[in-house]
């Protein structure tokens, strides 16, 4: 199974990807009759696509024991007992979340609360609006990420 966009052969497939990011399937919509704009759909859900993205990253490391935790409650929901009744807005993405999930390795997926998921959660809320994905090097994280990784580093040493 090739994970790579079949449009562009850049990126892994996602919906997000095919909707908005990709650039050939950009091209095709914006020639079309219908007027779609996927810029302008808000169907984005950041804490499922993050979760769709760790388990890739996971599977093409070869990862054998993988625990994914998150503070999206419908998504880890979703990812334990799929059913038709899981919001539509994540139903995609979770389908391509639990195609990677079943490649062969062992995935846990956790809920926990978005104090104990505070480090994520502000890099999830930073990042649409910049654009971007991927990995930050050390010394190239956003700042909110930063303060709050700082943050919790603090409390930890001072709690010892």
């Amino acid at each position: 199974m090739d994970p790579n966009c079949p449009l562009c052969d850049a990126s892994p497939k996602s919906s997000l990807h095919l909707f908005v990011f990709c650039h050939a399937a950009r091209s095709l919509y914006a020639g079309n009759v219908w007027g779609y704009r996927p810029d302008a759909m808000q169907f984005y859900n950041p804490e499922a696509e993050a979760i769709n993205l760790a388990t890739y990253v996971a599977v093409n490391r070869e990862f054998e024991n993988v625990v994914v935790e998150s503070d999206a409650k419908a998504c880890i929901k979703a990812l334990k007992a799929p059913t038709d009744a899981m919001p539509w807005r994540i139903s995609t993405i979770i389908a391509n979340t639990l195609s990677w999930a079943f490649c062969g390795q062992q995935f846990v997926f956790r809920w926990s609360s978005r104090e104990s998921n505070k480090a994520a959660h502000v890099l999830a809320s930073w990042c649409p609006g910049k654009n971007l994905s991927g990995c930050f090097g050390q010394g190239y994280a956003p700042s909110p990420f930063m303060d709050v990784i700082n943050s919790e580093h603090l409390n930890a040493v001072v709690a010892v």
